[in-house]
């Protein structure tokens, strides 16, 4: 996990934060399963 600071308010650069940062973040972090795959 990781804290990061920006200048600026909320909504400043926040497409290129959501490219940037959020949608990497969530590729990594979760996993999604096939619904017709069997669970263990």
């Amino acid at each position: 996990m990781a804290f990061e600071t920006f200048q600026g308010g909320h909504s400043n650069y926040l497409k290129h934060r959501i490219e940037e940062k959020v949608l990497p973040f969530f590729t990594s972090n979760l996993v999604f399963q096939d619904r017709g795959a069997k669970q263990r």
